[in-house]
């Protein structure tokens, strides 16, 4: 997006003004000329949210070698991308990288970045999204501020209306997801375009992330801490968006799940360190003082120590909602009986398999979203054998007492746990987790 394609869409704007004679020519010329700041302004925030993008890109781990190039096929087969011509690394090249763990180039993430907006694009326009009226402002915050309200009703009927809404859309999914996103959350969730982006943004309501991001570029923090933030911030999002392509199929409501959602995920974050386990404690306790001592303020470090897990509040509040019992109740539940058999350390083997291939981070991915699965289970079932409880100690002590074998199940995930992370390990530990499911 460049000053010229804001010039161009803002004249095919007035033109049925010029021609109906609701502007004067002379009248035109002064408006256009009124406006060029701030077109200059809307571009200038667009290439630094891409460059910030490039930046958390570029941040992250090599691993993502393998999502990339699985990606980069991809696009060479739906969108004619030319891997030569474009300066990208060809499908030998990639193997070596993967195997080396040699991460993409900064000009290289530039290029695979383009022609991710541009394959997206054309999917969104295809697609019914750019007519649902969640995205309406799209299209007006395209537009200077002279011209929102004097000319909403043009814009309305602007020729390019779904291609400008697509392109705000698609920028605003990559510059704050990432490259790869798209691919991997339609690849594990068996998801469309509208489908993924209408998730995305739930989650990004629902987590009130832009309130952290607003705040970033004014703190004039160390650029490690900063790309700390935004990694941690983008991921939790993306966990966020899997839960919801998993539980809301379909056609998603995005006002709807956000106004079911948002107020009961704000009150378990806030309450979080509370329940939470003693492992995620001691691990949230040590990132908020290293982000703190790196100027990070207070609340935005414990949003970003808390984010690997903050997408669990998601089936807290839905277990809430369902079951009818106290929001307080089921978040200590749920952690509580984590803590009893360890299945916080069961999260963290199943982040550290290795993601080399395709299969490998589908095969990751699924087992994180089982153990998810399992855990939101696990703690329907403790609420339901002790349906008139109202805390959580009796809650976990009856659920103990209905299944049995707790203790002897919580030692066997110990040992599983103890050593190298491997799919065949993480595979049992799962298994051995749904024998508590009676």
């Amino acid at each position: 997006m460049d000053t010229s394609d804001h010039e161009v869409n803002i004249k095919i704007l007035l033109q049925p003004a010029v021609a109906e004679g609701r502007l004067g020519a002379s009248e035109r010329v002064e408006l256009l000329e009124s406006m060029t700041d701030e077109v200059a302004r809307l571009v200038l925030a667009h290439n630094i949210d891409q460059n910030l993008a490039l930046s958390v890109e570029a941040a992250q781990k090599p691993s993502m070698a393998a999502a990339y190039e699985t990606w980069m096929q991809h696009l060479e087969s739906a969108a004619g991308l030319d891997r030569d011509l474009e300066g990208l690394p060809s499908r030998e090249e990639m193997v070596e990288r993967i195997h080396d763990g040699t991460p993409l180039t900064r000009p290289e993430l530039a290029s695979l970045l383009a022609w991710t907006k541009i394959h997206l694009e054309r999917l969104v326009v295809a697609s019914p999204l750019p007519d649902d009226p969640y995205l309406a402002n799209r299209l007006t915050d395209y537009f200077p501020s002279q011209l929102r309200e004097t000319y909403a009703h043009d814009m309305a009927r602007h020729p390019l209306r779904r291609e400008i809404v697509a392109t705000v859309t698609v920028n605003r999914f990559v510059n704050s997801q990432g490259i790869s996103a798209f691919s991997r959350l339609s690849g594990e969730t068996a998801s469309d375009i509208t489908e993924v982006v209408k998730a995305q943004l739930a989650a990004r309501t629902i987590f009130s992330v832009a309130t952290f991001e607003r705040q970033l570029p004014r703190l004039g923090l160390p650029a490690p801490a900063e790309l700390k933030v935004r990694v941690a911030l983008q991921q939790m999002i993306e966990r966020g968006t899997r839960w919801l392509l998993h539980n809301r199929r379909g056609d998603l409501d995005i006002r709807a799940e956000e106004a079911a959602f948002t107020g009961g995920v704000r009150e378990v974050l806030d309450t979080f360190t509370e329940h939470a386990t003693p492992r995620q404690r001691a691990v949230m306790a040590e990132q908020v003082a290293e982000l703190e001592a790196s100027g990070v303020p207070a609340e935005i470090a414990e949003a970003t120590s808390r984010a690997l897990w903050a997408h669990q509040s998601l089936p807290i509040v839905d277990l809430s909602r369902t079951l009818e019992r106290p929001l307080e109740l089921v978040s200590s539940v749920y952690f509580a009986i984590s803590g009893e058999l360890g299945l916080d350390v069961v999260f963290d083997r199943v982040n550290e398999l290795d993601r080399s291939t395709r299969w490998d981070t589908m095969a990751r991915a699924a087992l994180r979203d089982d153990l998810q699965t399992l855990q939101t289970e696990l703690t329907r079932a403790a609420l339901q054998a002790a349906p008139e409880a109202s805390d959580a100690a009796t809650v976990v002590t009856a659920w103990r007492d209905a299944v049995g074998g707790v203790d002897r199940e919580a030692a066997q995930l110990a040992e599983i746990t103890d050593g190298e992370a491997t799919l065949a390990r993480m595979s049992v530990a799962l298994r051995t987790i749904r024998t508590l499911l009676v």
